[in-house]
């Protein structure tokens, strides 16, 4: 069994792993305002094209959202429970 400050350091670990998710998601956030400032909806083709790449960035950026939810709630219930 961990000893207390053990389990504090691993908590804090914890919640810094769901600090770098938001930060993912942030990324992919930003990836998607670029998509959508910059393109030009001449070609129907690229239209198709980019709106795939946007609904996958739309994906992993809330995929990345939720497990930086589900990291930060297990991490402050352990350090609660301390």
């Amino acid at each position: 069994m961990l000893d207390k400050s053990e389990r504090v350091k691993a908590n804090a670990v914890i919640l810094g792993g769901g600090l770098g998710l938001i930060l993912l998601g942030g990324c992919f956030m930003i990836g998607v305002m670029l998509t959508v400032l910059f393109v030009n909806g001449d070609c129907l083709q690229i239209e198709r094209n980019v709106e795939i790449f946007r609904s996958v960035l739309y994906f992993l950026g809330f995929l990345c959202f939720g497990g930086a939810v589900i990291l930060i709630v297990t991490a402050i219930r352990a350090l609660i429970t301390i």
